[in-house]
């Protein structure tokens, strides 16, 4: 098939005017040359504009080859293919910086702008071959009988958004064109679109030109004297923990040149820790008679009702007969009916200088005996705690963190407590078992011990979490042969050995077992028999006192164990452990006394029942004041108190250590990060693949019509290949402006096919509206 069709030369015109259709065909007629005919040159001899050649011959004088039909095409196709390789270039960029910082690229070119040169790229070439695709489609579709105005729709569409949506009015969806008049008009969104995909958020990263740090202890040896017991320091910290409600367990600062910072390995540092148990289940309770002794009360007994019944609470102390671990006993009466007495007591604490015998308080479970004891105390005390739970007073299950004694369910409690005494504060008032306050009662200790955290700076703000906690087994000199509960036996050997123990990042459960110890030989003067096969077990757990020289020995030759060893052993002085213990013991017992209003309240009303107790209240000691929580303590709100007190020491020792070591953690810095978001590439997708849609089929299309020439958007088609002489015969008026000539095409119905002038616009009558 002839790719221009069997054409008729052009008239060599000079400079003549030209007065109409009929003296151009007429010019035509003796002036006619063949463009596809050349010399061997490849040009043309004067003779070929001047000589007459004879009529014009509707069989073609050329047939293209199948290659020469899609070098036709070949500018379309290279704009598909560029389409394609830009749509390409625009995933490839954005996959490579998806989830990466954003690029800092010269003159400041940010990634919007590579991006936004590529879909405008892509945009220019899809539109090139579209046009195309609609101007050839509009010579297909005059092979029948159309409007002769649908040329101009035809022309507007191939040339942008308003002319293609004409197009589909026309068309309704019914011809192929329909799908470029649609893609040039999405195209417009294609920038968006592509824009949209990319989204920036603040994204971390890790400075290689500093680094972060955070203090960890090695051991307790403050400069002290005689004269001088405690570090003001420790002191503070103490105070600090105890009556800061608001500390939330950590005051240590890290080294965070940017304010967020992260430790990405867990840390074991020398420090305190605390642990609390409840013995509620071990609380002795009588209920006792007083109405002798109120008989006995000055004026006049008749306004003292009897009988008078009060609980009398006692928490039991040690029996040790050697006297050296010792505590005292501790003991309340509720309520207050002696008048004599006007500040009755509220709350009890007494120390502890060892780990308590527990074979005293055969009921409670023994509080956890972590690292190396220091002093404790033991607690009993009335509270109004509305979270009180007593199902294992009457036979149900057990909760140690919130039981305590309700004494309306002791055994014979309404029985031997009347419905109602008579308050010697007001006649009119009176007391009922059910106006008795619950009683609680605890055990705590303090011990040194290891302590294991993981860390990180988020806005400036330092935060750890606490992993866990490792026993301290004492370390003695050669000779020493006690067990348990002693002051550091030396000063020229570290004093503990922490296990577990975290060094580079790992865990070592059972330090003895790693370092391969033979522990008949790391101990000193431990007596055992076959039965204690699991001698290491027992050493991690706290028991000692260990041979420092022989353990030294045994990992000299290994420099891995060696540094394990070394990061786990720790130090505190003889003087430093005796002091702090002693301060301790001092510091930790007291009381806390309610008022017994005789004459009533603030408001003149008597203060009967529950309120003697929490209404107002004294303390020997101040940090007494959080313990008693104004008479709603609980065994959760003691233990939480004495948690707080063990980390604010450990954060003392992190920070005053001078033989301390720090932690190396990673700087992170906030940089603006790339995040794409595929699905809005779905758009650009969809009009690329319509496109090479769109290509193929009107390549296809003007493939199979029957002398279909591919003329796309050439205007010279319009110049050789007008209406028939015929087909202007009944066209009226002067056609000077584009109104006339667009009423005219509407009335006009024309179709493109080759007559004996060639390739002409002939008007028919009727005719097939499908293209």
């Amino acid at each position: 098939m002839d790719l221009r069709g069997p054409s008729k030369q052009p008239t060599y015109l000079g400079d003549a005017p030209l007065t109409s259709m009929r003296d151009i065909d007429a010019s035509s007629e003796e002036h006619e040359f063949n463009p596809m005919l050349r010399d061997v040159g490849g040009g043309h001899s004067d003779s070929d504009f001047n000589t007459k050649t004879e009529p014009y011959n509707t069989s073609p004088s050329y047939r293209p080859r199948k290659l020469d039909f899609l070098l036709n095409w070949k500018w379309e196709l290279l704009s598909l293919v560029g389409t394609i390789l830009s749509l390409v270039a625009i995933v490839i960029v954005l996959n490579h910086y998806d989830g990466k910082p954003s690029p800092s690229w010269p003159y400041e070119i940010t990634l919007n702008t590579l991006v936004s040169v590529f879909s405008t790229l892509l945009k220019a070439l899809m539109m090139m071959a579209v046009a195309e695709c609609i101007s050839q489609l509009k010579w297909i579709w005059f092979k029948n009988p159309r409007s002769l105005a649908d040329l101009t729709t035809f022309e507007n569409a191939s040339r942008g958004p308003w002319g293609s949506t004409q197009l589909l009015i026309t068309l309704r969806f019914h011809h192929i064109a329909a799908l470029g008049a649609l893609v040039t008009i999405v195209t417009i969104a294609v920038d968006p679109f592509v824009q949209q995909a990319i989204r920036f958020y603040p994204c971390g990263y890790v400075e290689t030109n500093s680094l972060a740090s955070v203090p960890v202890a090695h051991s307790y040896a403050p400069p002290q004297n005689l004269l001088e017991p405690l570090e003001v320091a420790m002191v503070g910290a103490i105070y600090d923990g105890l009556l800061n409600l608001s500390f939330n367990g950590s005051t240590v600062t890290s080294k965070c040149p940017t304010g967020n910072c992260t430790f990405p390995i867990k840390y074991t540092t020398f420090g305190v820790c605390s642990s609390c148990t409840n013995l509620a289940y071990d609380i002795q309770n009588e209920f006792v008679n007083f109405e002798d002794k109120y008989k006995n009360v000055t004026n006049s007994t008749d306004n003292i009702p009897a009988p008078r019944m009060i609980l009398n609470s006692t928490l039991p102390g040690s029996d040790d007969p050697q006297n050296i671990n010792v505590w005292s006993e501790l003991s309340m009466v509720q309520p207050p009916f002696d008048a004599n007495v006007s500040t009755p007591p509220t709350l009890v604490v007494g120390p502890t200088n060892m780990f308590p015998n527990f074979t005293r308080f055969p009921q409670s479970i023994p509080y956890n005996n972590t690292g190396f004891f220091i002093t404790g105390f033991t607690s009993l005390s009335y509270t109004r705690n509305t979270s009180c739970t007593s199902d294992w007073m009457t036979g149900g299950e057990r909760h140690p963190q919130t039981d305590c004694v309700v004494p309306a369910l002791l055994p014979g409690a309404r029985e031997k407590v009347p419905t109602c005494q008579t308050s010697p504060m007001n006649s009119d008032v009176c007391v009922t078992i059910d106006d008795f306050d619950s009683i609680l009662a605890s055990t705590c200790g303090l011990s040194f011990c290891g302590k294991t955290y993981e860390g990180i700076v988020r806005e400036g703000v330092f935060s750890e979490r606490l992993i866990g906690e490792s026993n301290a087994t004492e370390i003695a000199e050669p000779g020493y042969a006690t067990r348990d509960n002693h002051p550091p036996s030396n000063e020229s050997v570290p004093a503990y050995m922490l296990s577990p123990c975290w060094y580079n990042n790992t865990e070592y459960e059972n330090i003895y077992e790693y370092l391969e110890l033979n522990m008949t030989q790391a101990l000193w003067g431990y007596s055992f028999d076959s039965s204690d096969a699991s001698l290491s077990e027992r050493v991690a757990s706290g028991k000692g006192p260990l041979n420092y020289t022989y353990m030294a020995d045994k990992v000299s030759s290994d420099a891995q164990k060696k540094a394990v060893f070394d990061a786990c052993v720790v130090n505190a002085t003889p003087l430093a452990y005796a002091n702090l213990a002693l301060f301790l013991q001092r510091f930790l017992k007291g009381s806390a006394t309610g008022l017994f209003m005789d004459r009533g309240g603030s408001d003149g009303r008597p203060n009967p029942g529950k309120n003697w107790g929490t209404t107002t209240n004294a303390y020997t000691i101040e940090w007494l004041d959080p313990m008693y929580a104004k008479g709603l303590a609980s065994q959760e709100t003691t233990q939480a108190l004495f948690s707080r007190l063990a980390a604010s020491m450990t954060n003392h020792l992190r920070t005053s250590d001078v033989n301390g070591t720090t932690v190396i953690g990673e700087v992170n810095g906030v940089q603006t990060c790339v995040r794409v978001v595929w699905p809005w590439l779905a758009l650009p997708t969809a009009l690329v693949l319509s496109t090479c849609l769109l290509l193929v089929a009107t390549i296809v299309k003007t493939a199979t019509q029957a002398n279909a020439n591919v003329w796309k958007s050439s205007p010279l088609a319009y110049l050789f290949y007008g209406m028939t002489e015929q087909s202007r015969a009944d066209v009226g008026g002067s056609l000077i402006t584009v109104d006339e000539m667009d009423e005219v095409a509407k009335r006009k119905e024309v179709l493109l096919r080759e007559t004996s002038e060639g390739w002409r616009f002939v008007a028919e009558q009727g005719g097939d509206n499908e293209g």
